[in-house]
């Protein structure tokens, strides 16, 4: 990307990379509230897009400024870890089923610890959507592609999928095995109606292979929500 500004036809044209960092359903709040700006690219052009920040929001927020590769790499790393503190929650509350544990109150207990924070420390099926299975890719990606092994990132994104699996057999196990003539419903948040976004989320993978694995033994019926409608 940042050859862009040095090809011929694009003399005229500077790029600077500021990665947005916006929770679903609560987007234009956290634009407005940001809590860093990062801006990547040659030094005069950061400065430029740091001035029209400091102009809207003040000075209170930090800005780090830095180069495209460090901006690209903070996204990914930051919403890796994230997607990494969900998968360790939902293995967390897979033992705790094994041994009798509450992992809601494992998990309050983890989260008053301020270096830990109680933030995506909430079991469920995993996480889904368009934005942290692409970026736990493009880590992964960048990571072979340099031929580094983030095999950290790597257990995140087996661990969410086996999540699904797990999940989808618990559909037999509360049924005890009737399966014939039932009707499974699933309630599906979404940030919007688009297929990329849909068919990416986690209760549409269960739901899409709690069919396979039963095959016509059961009806599957979605009730779809549209839960950041004013983004």
């Amino acid at each position: 990307m940042p050859s862009i500004v040095y090809y011929p036809s694009y003399q005229n044209l500077r790029i600077c990379f500021n990665p947005e960092f916006l929770t679903e359903r609560s987007a234009k709040f956290d634009f407005i509230n940001q809590s860093r700006f990062i801006l990547g690219g040659n030094e005069d052009d950061v400065d430029k897009v740091a001035k029209l920040y400091c102009d809207r929001f003040g000075n209170t927020t930090p800005v780090i400024k830095t180069n495209y590769e460090t901006a690209e790499m903070i996204k990914y790393a930051a919403n890796s870890f994230l997607a990494l503190k969900i998968s360790y929650i939902n293995e967390i509350a897979n033992l705790c089923e094994k041994v009798g544990a509450d992992v809601h109150q494992v998990a309050n207990g983890m989260g008053k610890d301020g270096r830990i924070s109680s933030k995506f420390l909430h079991p469920g099926p995993g996480f889904g959507g368009s934005c942290f299975p692409k970026d736990t890719r493009a880590l992964i990606n960048i990571g072979e592609k340099f031929k580094t092994n983030l095999s950290i990132v790597k257990s995140v994104v087996n661990s969410n999928n086996k999540r699904k699996v797990l999940l989808t057999k618990k559909v037999e196990t509360i049924l005890k095995g009737n399966l014939k003539g039932k009707i499974i419903s699933f309630l599906i948040f979404v940030l919007c109606l688009m297929f990329g976004i849909t068919s990416a989320t986690a209760a549409v993978k269960i739901a899409i292979s709690t069919k396979e694995l039963f095959f016509a033994a059961l009806s599957i019926s979605f009730a779809v929500f549209i839960f950041d409608y004013i983004v």
